[in-house]
């Protein structure tokens, strides 16, 4: 399971071991030996597939990391929204989690058996991912966090939207759906605040997706065009 509270955890060594997790195995090491930490978590990155020290090896990760996240990424298949949502169960169509407000609503169902159904009804955000991978697709990756208030994953996702309601492409792009999109093409979460359904991620705000100046020639609209309608043969422009 994810943790949103430090980008760096959402790395993965080369055992698939995320960082989260061999930092809680350093510590225990710790306990049963009394070795010095940074002499366990030297020794954990090692034993996860890392060459260099502790320290070099998230170094070496998160630079492996943005490289990944510069790659174009093909439509997502039903078993790559599926490898996301596993390894962040929290994923609905509202974000990291699901709005309270719904104990209001549905007072007759609990809200952990109403986030339950949610959960297992993510796979139907495929198509609604797929759109909004294509507008993700021309982010930037960085190696700091953008904690810009509009670089927010639920102002993120409007932004999309308003972008393709300019190309005159009507669409709505549910919170979960930018979500699941983004950690596809491999940028690294950090949880707004405690408790938020958003998420900040390591996009570069220079990213020129996010400072269109309206050009419908300039070089990611015309991709973005192609993408769309490969993803929707219907659209017109």
């Amino acid at each position: 399971m994810s943790s949103y509270a430090n980008l760096v955890d959402y790395l993965t060594f080369p055992s698939g071991r995320t960082v989260r997790a061999a930092r809680n195995e350093a510590k225990r090491r710790q306990k049963q030996t009394n070795d010095p930490y940074t002499a366990c978590l030297d020794y954990v990155a090692s034993l996860h597939g890392m060459p260099v020290n502790w320290d070099r090896s998230l170094d070496l990760l998160r630079s492996n990391a943005i490289e990944d996240a510069k790659r174009h990424r093909n439509p997502m298949s039903i078993d790559n929204l599926l490898t996301v949502t596993k390894r962040n169960p929290r994923i609905t169509q509202y974000g990291i989690g699901m709005w309270r407000d719904f104990e209001i609503t549905r007072p007759w169902i609990s809200f952990e058996d109403q986030l339950r159904e949610q959960q297992e009804l993510v796979h139907h955000l495929l198509p609604h991912a797929n759109n909004a991978l294509a507008f993700v697709n021309h982010l930037v990756p960085q190696k700091s966090l953008n904690r810009d208030s509009l670089a927010k994953s639920y102002e993120l996702k409007h932004v999309i939207e308003l972008m393709l309601r300019a190309l005159e492409v009507y669409c709505y792009i549910p919170h979960g759906a930018f979500i699941i999109a983004a950690l596809h093409k491999g940028f690294l979460p950090q949880e707004c605040a405690p408790g938020s359904l958003s998420l900040y991620f390591n996009i570069a705000p220079d990213s020129p997706i996010l400072n269109w100046d309206g050009n419908p020639e300039a070089d990611f609209v015309r991709t973005l065009k192609r993408d769309i309608i490969a993803l929707n043969p219907t659209s017109k422009f």
